[in-house]
């Protein structure tokens, strides 16, 4: 088996590329694994040193994803409060149509990205009695 494990960053996105990795190896023996990450990354120290095989990206930042949202009509932004100044190097008016929440903990996250409205007819999405005999 070929596969390609993209992610990294940080090691929240990392390492459960890994475990996921050596779970391949370990059920598929002689599998091919390649791992793609950013050439800034947590993965270029990393991912050598675990034994696997690593390309690097020229990944961007920000500024580089904010202009991606742009392109892609997203209006609200949700970020922390730290990249506020890469926003500000922004042209103001590449951005002037876009909203940007700027948050210093999780609790902020959930409030800004959560609707307190409930949704009209919700989907069902709670797993069946007879469905949990077969997952577990």
């Amino acid at each position: 088996m070929r596969v390609i494990i993209a992610g990294g960053g940080t090691g929240g996105h990392l390492f459960p590329g890994i475990a996921v990795a050596r779970d391949i190896e370990r059920r598929k023996p002689g599998s091919k694994i390649l791992f793609v990450g950013a050439e800034q990354g947590i993965e270029t120290r990393i991912v050598p040193k675990e034994g696997f095989e690593l390309r690097t990206l020229p990944v961007g930042g920000i500024k580089e994803k904010i202009l991606a949202a742009k392109r892609a009509n997203i209006k609200e932004v949700i970020l922390c409060k730290s990249n506020q100044k890469d926003i500000n190097e922004i042209k103001g008016d590449y951005i002037k149509d876009m909203t940007f929440h700027y948050v210093t903990d999780m609790r902020q996250v959930i409030d800004l990205a959560l609707l307190a409205q409930k949704v009209k007819d919700p989907l069902d999405l709670t797993v069946k009695d007879e469905l949990k005999t077969v997952l577990n």
